[in-house]
């Protein structure tokens, strides 16, 4: 995703299992030692005033109050997600008027509470209506992929990914996730196919599937890889 000076997402390669999901989150900042938040931000920000309170006393238009509810009610979810303290995000994100909840950065930010918290079927649910919202995105599919694969099986997972790969042919996450799906499935001359596109784009991706359990079947072939 593009980083601007008003505008961004950092993008997290997050393993719950094997295969990969991306997830966006931000601009959010943590990255105090998990002490030092517990101690001072995090704990102001819990005895803070609520957020209702505070806005009430600043004189701005609805749109930006609107707006600073929405960053503060995603800072304060996000820092209990990191906390692991999942019931609290959603019920910070359960503030939200349901103007702000629909907006895609709210559902990211529950979807990731969820995967976090293993909540698969809450997870799948979420991930279907960002799919459906931004269906040009690939990220959104791979995501999806993961969730479903957990609540139904990898047949359906690897059909949604089927689907995006058709529309997304260059996107190097999406072939490693087929990859590990045709691994475990059994068919390894797939998975070789499909390991070998996603590396050939992303180099970085030899790495990781060598340290893949999904992928122990092909251990020594990747080990043997060379990506010309």
């Amino acid at each position: 995703a593009s980083i601007s000076r008003y505008r961004y997402f950092f993008t997290r390669r997050h393993i719950t299992h094997h295969e990969r999901v991306q997830l966006r989150l931000g601009p959010f900042s943590f990255a105090d030692p998990l002490s030092d938040r517990i101690d001072s931000k995090f704990r102001l920000a819990i005895a803070a005033p609520s957020i209702q309170s505070v806005l009430q006393t600043k004189r701005m238009n609805p749109s930006d109050k609107a707006d600073l509810l929405f960053k503060k009610v995603l800072s304060y979810a996000n820092g209990y997600r990191e906390l692991g303290m999942f019931k609290e995000s959603l019920e910070e994100l359960s503030h939200l008027p349901k103007t702000l909840s629909d907006r895609i950065k709210a559902l990211q930010m529950r979807l990731a509470v969820y995967f976090d918290a293993k909540d698969w079927p809450a997870a799948e649910c979420v991930a279907k209506e960002i799919t459906l919202r931004e269906p040009n995105d690939p990220g959104h599919f791979v995501n999806l992929a993961f969730a479903t694969r957990r609540t139904k099986s990898i047949q359906e997972a690897n059909a949604i990914l089927l689907n995006a790969v058709d529309r997304f042919p260059n996107v190097s996450l999406v072939h490693y996730n087929l990859g590990c799906y045709a691994c475990i499935s059994g068919d390894l001359e797939t998975a070789k196919d499909r390991l070998v596109k996603s590396i050939s784009l992303d180099p970085a991706y030899l790495d990781t599937a060598k340290s893949d359990e999904d992928l122990v079947a092909l251990t020594d072939w990747l080990e043997n890889l060379e990506i010309a």
